[in-house]
């Protein structure tokens, strides 16, 4: 694999960035809402290789408070989480970190439907904006290399 590749959007793989309905337990008093959200990693991995998405995000909050941020990596035909990340931080104001989830890719040769959807909670779990929620895919290469006798 290419070390370069933590460089490489996933904008080539359907990034779509959708800030949708929000959660039944949000509280529009925390003044709390994701600005940003873009997903960095390899635009194709071999069957079985480890993946690493990285999920460089920007929030903003209207009041100090300590937030964890939860990003979860689903696969797009299942529906299944398959990888989780969480981290709390003090945010008042416009903040930008970066969260790192690893997965193991299918089996399965052909193109891998992902969706990140990133959470923001409060001290007892609660959704305190809406959800930011990322649609993308890669590309499932062989692992086996075939030899061509001439």
């Amino acid at each position: 694999m290419n070390g370069n590749y933590h460089t490489v959007p996933l904008l080539l793989l359907i990034g779509i960035v959708m800030f949708y309905s929000t959660p039944a337990g949000y509280s529009q008093s925390s003044g709390c809402y994701f600005t940003a959200m873009n997903l960095y990693g390899p635009p194709s991995v071999q069957e079985g290789q480890k993946l690493e998405v990285h999920i460089l995000f920007s929030v903003t909050c209207t009041g100090l408070g300590n937030y964890t941020i939860r990003a979860d990596l689903v696969d797009g035909r299942t529906g299944q989480i398959l990888s989780s990340n969480r981290t709390t931080y003090a945010i008042l104001g416009p903040f930008a970190a970066v969260l790192t989830n690893q997965v193991v890719a299918p089996m399965t040769v052909g193109w891998w439907s992902l969706q990140l959807n990133l959470y923001m909670l409060d001290s007892n779990g609660v959704p305190v904006g809406p959800q930011s929620q990322q649609v993308f895919g890669l590309t499932i290469t062989s692992s086996t290399t075939t030899l061509v006798i001439s």
